[in-house]
């Protein structure tokens, strides 16, 4: 595309003059995560027919991103942000940026071109900036970049002069690096205006807000520097882990070791009832680390001198498997005997310890994919890359588990229709069962696909099977309802239920397996000698 704009005159020599040119481009190929198409840009301008100047290139890209309702949109489509924090204050970014594609990530948070938050005490990476910017563009990964708030400026930030400051400020950086397809949002104020209950799974739902005066202190600065940003550019707006504050829910949800694994699954559910805004976990983990020792305390240095728990933590999912697993090199890594731990002890534990890798992975394959169910806006890792690799360099299970988990699609069995949390898997002889095969694609196109089923008993042979036509929509959760007999037994059976995709994007839905057992019917009364201990506090187990 050529254009030229002329202009004469004598009151124009020797006078700055800003020359905006626009024009229609007709079928633009989109921007988006699997084809990060970019144009090259190049103004030149000309007096007569002499060239006089010549820009340096620009690389842009055609994508729509807004929020509406719950949900954000890229290209008309809905999306679910799926990524991990970079921060120029923990040092050189690439290398972390160039192994969120293989954790199945699309975005990621970042924090530059100066130190913030945290690591604002600590040297950062300008340069990085920019680059790590191109490399997102060139890779379809979306940014959701911070912006300098009202933490400093609070209340003089409604004085005009400080106002216009602030806008000036804001439009530089959006003239700088908002054109960078890649930069599909922004975010303020990092950890600023958290507060205790916006954590919780029934307060995520805003049906909660503080009425304190230092919460709403800091929600009218926080949304007046919203206002004054999106003024001057329309992108959304989040504030980072400020809960019930803006138009985003954020939130560090970090759920512990003692709640339940369907609990982690369900911790959405209420928020998804009622879907009044996007749920955003802008920091989460599988199981942060600091909870895998004793104390879980503030500073850090303290959680990571403690005494590890390893063990104990992964036994409530592996049973005796956690202990067995246990070897005297890796008992030897605890540093029980020695008054301080030696320098590394972490790093060497979450990449040595079978149990860690495991019950990590376990979680990555149940509550990541039921939070997608739920349809939660965006989850961001923080720390996750520390798992991503063993000793000898090879990748890891929780690597593993996040490529097929977290990645832009993925295939599961689900429990039946009006209840897909469900795990059900115990059956009576020939009884009748319902599941659902869920199809998870955050693409931005519509998925085709012939899913074919089986369950197979302990001998291998299928005693049920079938093939059924599905199309997972671009952007949402699509569930498929199947119905069968299980067989009819004498004895309790061991069945697996699968499912496999076919035809042309199969390679986009891995095989999924789930465990059921049958038992035969009931008849005739058990004759049991021996005494039988009871905990019934109430009465009602004893009366069966």
């Amino acid at each position: 595309v050529s254009l030229a704009k002329r202009t004469s005159g004598r009151d124009t020599i020797g006078a700055a003059q800003a020359i905006a040119c626009s024009f229609p481009w007709p079928d633009p190929t989109l921007w988006t995560y699997d084809q990060p198409f970019l144009y090259r840009a190049r103004a030149e301008i000309f007096l007569g027919d002499q060239r006089i100047d010549v820009a340096p290139p620009v690389s842009f890209g055609f994508r729509e991103f807004r929020m509406q309702g719950a949900d954000f949109f890229l290209n008309g489509v809905p999306t679910h942000l799926r990524g991990h924090q970079i921060d120029l204050g923990w040092g050189p970014q690439m290398p972390r940026m160039e192994e969120l594609r293989a954790a199945g990530m699309n975005s990621f948070e970042f924090h530059g071109p100066v130190s913030s938050g945290w690591y604002r005490d600590r040297p950062a990476f300008p340069p990085d900036f920019e680059r790590i910017l191109t490399y997102a563009d060139e890779n379809g990964l979306i940014a959701a970049v911070n912006l300098p708030g009202a933490k400093v400026l609070r209340e003089t930030l409604s004085s005009a002069a400080v106002g216009e400051a602030y806008e000036r400020r804001i439009a530089s950086f959006v003239r700088r690096y908002g054109n960078h397809p890649s930069v599909c949002l922004w975010h303020l104020h990092f950890n600023w205006a958290g507060y205790r209950w916006y954590h919780p799974p029934d307060k995520i739902d805003g049906s909660y807000k503080p009425d304190d005066s230092v919460f709403l202190e800091k929600e009218r600065f926080a949304l007046q520097a919203q206002k004054l940003i999106q003024g001057v550019d329309p992108r959304p707006v989040y504030h980072h882990a400020c809960g019930n504050l803006g138009e985003v829910f954020s939130l560090n949800c970090y759920i512990g070791p003692t709640s339940p694994l369907q609990e982690r699954e369900e911790w959405p559910s209420r928020w998804a009832q009622k879907r009044p805004f996007p749920l955003l976990a802008c920091e989460h983990g599988l199981m942060l680390i600091p909870y895998w020792y004793r104390p879980r305390q503030f500073p850090l240095s303290v959680v990571y001198s403690g005494e590890p728990l390893f063990d104990e933590i992964s036994a409530k999912y592996m049973g005796g498997r956690a202990y067995s697993a246990v070897t005297r090199d890796l008992f030897e890594r605890y540093d029980l005997k020695r008054e301080k731990p030696r320098s590394g002890r972490t790093r060497a534990l979450i990449k040595e310890h079978p149990g860690y890798q495991e019950v990590k992975s376990l979680f990555a394959r149940h509550s990541l994919r039921a939070w997608r169910t739920y349809g939660v806006s965006g989850i961001v890792f923080n720390a996750i890359s520390w798992d991503y690799y063993l000793p000898d360099g090879r990748p890891s299970p929780v690597l593993e588990s996040l490529g097929r988990y977290f990645n832009h699609t993925d295939m599961y069995i689900a429990g039946r229709p009006g209840n897909w949390p469900a795990k059900d898997h115990t059956f009576q002889s020939g009884a009748n069962v319902e599941k659902q095969i869920v199809l998870l694609n955050d693409l931005t196109r519509d998925l085709p696909v012939a899913l074919r089923w089986s369950l197979a008993a302990e001998e291998g042979l299928d005693v049920a099977s079938g093939v059924v036509k599905a199309v997972a929509a671009a952007g949402k959760v699509t569930f498929v309802p199947i119905t069968f007999a299980v067989p009819r037994v004498t004895r309790r059976t061991e069945c697996v239920l699968s499912v496999v995709a076919q035809g042309a994007a199969a390679e986009h839905f891995l095989r999924d397996d789930f465990d059921l057992q049958v038992f035969p019917p009931p008849g005739g009364t058990v004759s049991q000698n021996g005494p039988v201990l009871v905990h019934d506090p109430h009465g009602r187990t004893s009366r069966f």
